[in-house]
């Protein structure tokens, strides 16, 4: 019942309002400031948390058939604050995917997969890119890595103030 209203907002003029119709429709919860593109599934049991981006033909499936008789297990996905997928990609049912996690593109996790967060991962099934291979991958240098670490650092501490100052009110 939920694909029907997915599919007719996903293809009709107005995309964004896909956050909108999963939160009213309560199956599965969005966090401010996530955008979903066109995907596989994320319609059933999966939790976003806040500034997710979920790239172009994905799947994220809280659903699975398993054994002979093709029983079918529903597993709910919980992906924290600022995860990113790139395109491709698919998360398998009752994953977790930790804070500030990025996943590159044409990876696919595996039932149940949970990944700590801060990192970025790849391949089938996922895991974690160390540093010497990301800077490789991605050209990056050491002043790169040392420039995000001060941005990090930067947004908890200003996390920790708006919740200092939101108890004071």
């Amino acid at each position: 019942m939920i694909k029907y209203p997915k599919n007719s907002v996903v293809r009709g003029p107005f995309p964004w309002l896909i956050n909108w119709l999963y939160n009213t429709i309560g199956s599965t919860k969005v966090g401010n400031g996530t955008v979903i593109e066109e995907n596989i599934g994320a319609d059933r049991f999966v939790e976003f948390g806040k500034n997710c981006y979920i790239g172009p033909n994905g799947a994220i499936s809280s659903h699975s058939v398993s054994g002979v008789f093709g029983n079918i297990n529903y597993f709910k996905i919980k992906l924290e604050d600022n995860f990113t997928t790139g395109g491709f990609n698919c998360v398998g049912p009752g994953s977790h995917i930790g804070k500030d996690t990025w996943i590159l593109p044409m990876s696919g996790g595996t039932k149940h997969n949970v990944t700590k967060g801060e990192s970025f991962y790849f391949g089938t099934p996922m895991r974690k890119v160390f540093r010497k291979r990301l800077m490789d991958y991605l050209k990056l240098t050491e002043e790169d890595f040392k420039r995000a670490e001060e941005l990090r650092e930067r947004r908890r501490q200003a996390e920790i103030k708006n919740k200092n100052t939101g108890e004071g009110k």
